[in-house]
């Protein structure tokens, strides 16, 4: 009986070939998990945005003195005239939000005195923040704000701010002061004498 001393050359070529199948299926896995990895970081990234950017509008309304406008033509916009909350290190600012029309950007505007619409003379940071624009709608209930903002074929942010209360117009506060100096004044119906 004769002993072998190695691999025949058909052996040597069949353990080839099933290391090449097997090869082939981990590297098409790996791909598959690499490109699933790439989507999902997109994704990630993509909601992280989403979610700073509903974060500083959330911001941006809390932060506020109550002295807000709302508008609305095919989408909402609001402008805050006072608020501290300033991505550009100023102190108080006024905020506006707003849809382009032309490629439905949601923009933000950090200034001083801004209205809308602008004029040419005004100064102001202007960022996009997310691009096609599905809704932007902004409701108000005495002294709450429902907003609601979503991109096209992404899944829609909605939030609340609550005790977001109006400041008192100077006229009112004069009217009131008045009348708070008119009770202080009046008599007391018992005694005749003054109410201090």
């Amino acid at each position: 009986m004769r002993l072998r001393a190695g691999f025949t050359l058909i052996e040597v070529l069949v353990s080839v070939a099933l290391l090449s199948l097997i090869l082939t299926g981990l590297y098409s896995m790996l791909e598959r998990q690499r490109a699933s990895n790439r989507m999902l970081a997109r994704h990630l990234e993509d909601a992280s945005t989403r979610d700073r950017t509903m974060r500083l509008l959330y911001l941006d309304i809390l932060s506020s003195d109550g002295n807000i406008t709302l508008g609305s033509d095919e989408f909402s916009h609001i402008c805050i005239h006072s608020t501290s909350n300033s991505v550009y290190g100023a102190g108080e600012v006024s905020v506006c939000w707003f849809v382009e029309r032309e490629n439905r950007t949601l923009v933000r505007l950090e200034g001083s005195n801004l209205k809308l619409p602008l004029h040419y003379d005004d100064r102001f940071h202007s960022d996009s923040l997310f691009e096609e624009t599905e809704y932007f709608d902004i409701y108000r209930s005495k002294d709450s704000y429902l907003i609601v903002a979503g991109e096209k074929g992404k899944e829609p942010y909605a939030f609340a701010v609550r005790g977001i209360v109006k400041p008192i117009a100077d006229k009112k506060k004069k009217k009131m002061k008045k009348r708070q100096k008119l009770k202080k004044r009046e008599v007391n119906p018992a005694d005749g004498s003054n109410r201090d």
